[in-house]
């Protein structure tokens, strides 16, 4: 029986490209480098701050990172000034939670995107009751796809691996619950196609938050 579910943040609870091109567009304004559509922040999210920094970077030009420091320093400086802005929770996320919650479940958050952020974020979006435990990027634990975090997570509650539900829309999602032996969830609803994640083949495919209620203790 499931006792604890974890989310990924980006692409799972909220739809954060609004905000990801807004702080990323400045950064590269800072650089001197040319900016993109939103649309392409969904294909560098879901690695950590490395492959995140650099991916963007390597597509505006920056083949070698030089810009990497002014860039991160930049986008950390306009996430900060108003952490909200662009970040909006997917249809049926919120319901999904609550049902967690009166069932009983512990809730978690795993995220490689900066932990100050989720934090202010999630919080803000959800109340600050909605989540027991948010964790976000920090130093002393590799990032994601790494099992690490969310074994630390499973430490926290005291739960068993396999019975803790991985929520995650990405390719690092989807290794990162198999590396951590949880029962791994693909959310179809975020950044990645269905034809994308089902190679790494998910324990349960969701079409929508509202599916995974089936997958809920009664």
């Amino acid at each position: 029986m499931f006792q604890l579910i974890v989310f990924d943040l980006d692409g799972t609870l909220l739809d954060t490209r609004p905000a990801m091109a807004r702080c990323g567009n400045a950064a590269l304004k800072a650089c001197g480098l040319p900016t993109f559509l939103k649309e392409a922040y969904a294909r560098f999210s879901g690695g950590g701050v490395e492959d995140f920094v650099g991916g963007i970077l390597r597509a505006a030009g920056d083949r070698e990172g030089k810009y990497f420091d002014l860039f991160w320093k930049t986008y950390l400086a306009e996430q900060n000034r108003d952490p909200q802005a662009g970040n909006t929770p997917f249809a049926g996320v919120a319901e999904l939670i609550l049902a967690c919650r009166q069932k009983g479940l512990k809730i978690a958050a795993l995220s490689n995107k900066d932990h100050v952020s989720c934090v202010e974020i999630l919080e803000k979006n959800f109340g600050k009751d909605a989540f027991d435990l948010i964790r976000g990027n920090l130093p002393q634990v590799p990032p994601k796809p790494d099992p690490a975090g969310a074994e630390a997570i499973l430490r926290h509650f005291g739960v068993l691996s396999q019975n803790c539900l991985y929520v995650g829309d990405t390719e690092v999602d989807m290794q990162t619950g198999k590396n951590a032996r949880l029962f791994t969830v693909a959310a179809l609803w975020g950044y990645r196609t269905r034809e994308e994640l089902h190679r790494f083949a998910p324990d349960f495919e969701a079409e929508s938050p509202a599916s995974i209620l089936s997958l809920l203790p009664e």
